[in-house]
């Protein structure tokens, strides 16, 4: 027996099977027993979870007219959401964001009045003000400590002994189980609040006795719920383990793969349409900020408040999936129709498209994601005709002189105000006033202003590092995130949209054959993405500090100030341009390696001065995106197998450059994308791909072995291996040489790394222009560097020219053998220095 009275039955071994395979020991793990250890983890799991109960519990009878039943739900629903607390996990533990506002909302009494009846602006604007005090109150939920654990539960422990139940994560099938148990049980007078308690106890209880659950549940009940609600209602929770129907039928559903239908039962799903025409409606940063909040508050949070507001009591377990525009939900069939009225009223006060499209429930998870797509097609192609001319005519609205004007933002609207921007004054639609305001105040002001935590002795807060109140930085958001301190002064640096999107994730949720499976495999794409981001944001710290820790915590502030979204399989980041491609390589690599090696992304990077349009760069970054989407699927046809992840590049000296323009710019000069025979021309080898073979230690990943190692000067030699280990300590050397490649940190005094990166750019152009145009320029140029090396006799200074000669002739002689001559890139070598730089020099 533990210390916390739980005991564990270690005379059964638990074994997972894991449909979705884990990165253990440097390698992929289909398989694993549960361990000592992980026990240990479970019981500290259920402490935190204890201590949770016991803070809102403590909430709920401080405030004044919380019922037995009200406390009841509230100890339910904590308990759900801490089971979802991987998926709360952000990088600062305290910023009031969408992802935190709903457990804000269900587990505070006291704070939930401050929400009510709000508009979803205003919920928003309520949130921004919360401060970090409104957290603590449900500590320990988003603790980074907390999500990190549970995760490890997650994919630790099964639901069963054997098939097909050991195949399931058990929080998952806790999640179905409670939320089937709750539709099933509605409307026939039980308290719904005791079926989900008794129903997650039960589940929860194989982890400790897999042979004898009912009475460790009751253990385990004892243990959680005693003192936080009565011993009345204990005893009912006890009574429904034993003896409900309800949930004994909740945990076959669970895992049916039939195609049978319970009627009594819906699957519903909610589509918040139009959401890349609503962010990027305009084309100034703060508004793409602003309408990226909204849509996240309003599918994480905000629309589910509205339908509890409006009596639509939904448990956070019966949402089975939030996020990427959908909510997709298990309810009972009565639900339907309800939320639909609810949804286009909700629709028509925020100026949101959503759609509702539902099902009766279906045990084979293919079947029913079939029927509520088709239910959805019908939807969204009805003709409400009046609605539809009211949206596309609107009459001029005169300006003052008389004279009506377009919003010279979004261009879609009539401008009735004025703005103050950084650029001068602006006149703007009321919308767009609105957004521009609101993407200031609830976007990146509470960035700024909220802790850090990169690791558990490395946290910050941006403000004091930068020492400059949001005041100050207001107005030069693109020049901080280029990289300035403030005062902006001298040469303007560039920054970069680093654009990522998931490959055939469709086709990947479509493998489940379970409800079960399917909210195991959303868990999973999701957890990939946030631990990928956050390792990639160690990488870059860790590199960084070896220079110096206050500017490596300026790096790492720099890209969560432009984090505008991640969330589900894509994300949408602007960064300095000397860190983008290391980035977003590190980033596709880590989610591959988090989601077993299944799936990769498709990495899109444009880059230009702080001042050019974040618009146009982030439709090049979107339109070099699918040019490697279009690319891999010719080499992978269903968009996954031993080619994971494409990344491809480019940067914009001025203008306002297009996706045409990004996509003729790459076309035009990769080998890749046109089945040509070599010529005269310049050679490019973009995009670049990531192989399975590479991540489970074979060689490098293209990027790194045809280019990376003679631009960024790392050390190959010392890691012949890519393993995940060894490819930190890459990534970590890689970030620390960019970064004094774009950083002059002597004023008096040039860099080496930017003296070897100016040879390498010098001795590149130099050599192009000796051996072409010609179509035999390929071997030439192998001729040319080596007489180049051999007229340069070593000396004891550094001859950074002769380096450069060297490396370009080791990156020539690679392409050029006996048997064939492949293309020598060195478009992508001016290409990548020319990021890399970041507009230092």
């Amino acid at each position: 027996m533990s210390n916390s009275g739980l005991r564990f039955n270690t005379s059964v071994q638990l074994v997972r099977e894991l449909p979705v395979p884990i990165w253990e020991n440097d390698g992929i793990v289909s398989q694993r027993t549960v361990t000592d250890e992980d026990r240990r983890i479970f019981e500290e799991v259920i402490k935190m979870l204890r201590e949770l109960l016991e803070n809102v519990s403590k909430l709920a009878k401080d405030t004044e007219g919380t019922s037995e039943e009200d406390l009841l739900e509230i100890v339910a629903d904590a308990v759900t959401i801490f089971f979802k607390a991987p998926l709360i996990k952000e990088i600062s533990p305290v910023a009031p964001t969408p992802l935190k506002a709903y457990s804000i909302f269900v587990l505070s009494p006291k704070l939930r009045r401050l929400f009510l009846k709000k508009s979803l602006v205003e919920f928003a604007e309520q949130l921004a003000e919360l401060g970090s005090e409104g957290l603590s109150r449900i500590s320990p939920l988003f603790d980074p400590e907390t999500s990190d654990k549970v995760y490890r539960v997650w994919v630790a422990f099964p639901a069963g002994t054997s098939a097909p139940l050991n195949a399931y994560s058990l929080i998952a099938y806790m999640l179905v189980v409670s939320s089937l148990s709750w539709v099933l049980s509605f409307g026939t007078g039980k308290e719904l609040s005791v079926i989900r308690l008794a129903a997650i106890l039960k589940t929860l209880a194989r982890a400790l006795d897999p042979l004898n659950p009912v009475n460790a549940a009751k253990e385990l009940g004892g243990f959680l719920l005693g003192g936080v609600i009565s011993k009345e209602r204990l005893d009912e929770i006890y009574k429904a383990i034993e003896t409900d129907e309800n949930i004994k039928m909740a945990e076959e559903l669970a895992t049916a793969q039939s195609k049978s239908v319970v009627n009594s039962v819906s699957l519903v799903l909610v589509d918040f349409a139009s959401i890349q025409e609503y962010i990027f409606r305009s084309q100034e940063l703060r508004t793409v900020a602003a309408a990226s909040h909204l849509v996240d508050l309003a599918v994480h949070a905000h629309f589910l408040i509205y339908l509890r507001l409006n009596g639509l009591r939904i448990p956070p377990e019966a949402q089975l999936y939030n996020g990427g525009g959908n909510i997709f939900m298990v309810l009972p069939a009565s639900f339907v129709q309800q939320i639909k009225k609810l949804a286009k009223e909700y629709s028509d006060k925020n100026e949101l498209k959503i759609f509702v499209a539902s099902s009766p429930f279906i045990s084979s998870y293919p079947e029913a994601s079939k029927r509520l797509d088709e239910d959805m097609h019908f939807e969204k192609h009805r003709v409400d005709l009046a609605s539809q001319l009211q949206s596309l005519v609107k009459a001029p609205l005169p300006r003052e002189d008389g004279k009506p004007k377009l919003c010279t933002m979004c261009y879609s609207d009539w401008a009735t105000t004025t703005i103050v921007t950084p650029a001068g004054t602006r006149e703007v639609c009321k919308k767009c006033a609105a957004m521009y305001e609101l993407g200031s105040k609830m976007h990146f002001k509470p960035k700024w202003e909220s802790r850090v935590q990169l690791d558990k002795d490395i946290s910050f807060v941006p403000e004091d590092l930068f020492e400059a109140g949001w005041d100050q930085v207001l107005k030069s958001i693109m020049e901080v995130i280029a990289g300035h301190d403030l005062p902006v002064e001298g040469r303007i640096r560039d920054y970069a949209v680093i654009k990522f999107d998931g490959n055939a994730m469709r086709d990947f949720m479509l493998s489940s054959k379970t409800l079960t499976e399917a909210v195991e495999r959303s868990f999973r794409i999701d957890m990939a993405l946030k631990n990928a981001y956050l390792q990639a944001l160690r990488a870059l710290y860790q590199g960084v500090a070896q220079i110096n820790k206050d500017e490596a915590r300026k790096e790492v502030a720099r890209v969560y100030l432009g984090t505008i979204y991640m969330g589900g399989d894509d994300g949408f980041i602007i960064a300095p341009a000397w860190l983008a491609v290391p980035l977003g390589h590190l980033i596709a690599e880590e989610f591959s390696r988090e989601i077993g090696l299944q799936r990769g992304l498709k990495v899109g990077i444009a880059a230009g001065p702080a001042r050019m349009n974040v618009w146009s760069l982030l439709e090049c970054a979107s339109a070099l995106m699918d040019l490697g989407k279009k690319t891999l699927r010719q080499l992978e046809p269903k968009g996954y197998g031993e080619y994971l992840s494409v990344v491809a590049f480019d940067i914009y000296d001025s203008g306002s450059p297009s996706g045409a323009t990004a996509k003729e710019r790459i076309y035009r000069l990769s080998r890749k994308l046109k089945n040509a025979p070599l010529d005269e021309n310049i050679d490019s080898l973009q995009p670049y791909f990531i192989k399975k073979s590479n991540l489970t230690g074979g060689s490098p990943p293209e990027l790194w072995d045809t280019l990376g190692r003679y631009i960024l000067f790392y050390d190959h030699r010392k890691t012949p291996a890519w393993t995940r280990t060894n490819a930190q300590k890459i990534y970590q050397e890689v970030f620390k040489f960019a970064y004094l490649a774009s950083h002059n940190l002597d004023q008096s005094k040039t860099t080496l790394e930017i003296e070897r990166l100016k040879a390498m750019r010098r001795v590149t152009l130099e050599s192009w222009r000796e051996v072409s145009p010609s179509k035999y320029w390929r071997p030439k140029l192998a001729i040319f560097l080596a007489r180049q090396i051999a007229r340069r006799s070593k000396s004891q200074e550094v001859d950074f020219n002769r380096l450069a000669y060297m490396r370009l002739l080791e990156m020539a002689q690679r392409s050029i053998t006996d048997k064939e001559m492949r293309p020598v890139p060195l478009a992508d070598v001016l290409t990548l220095i020319k990021i890399t730089k970041g507009g230092a020099w």
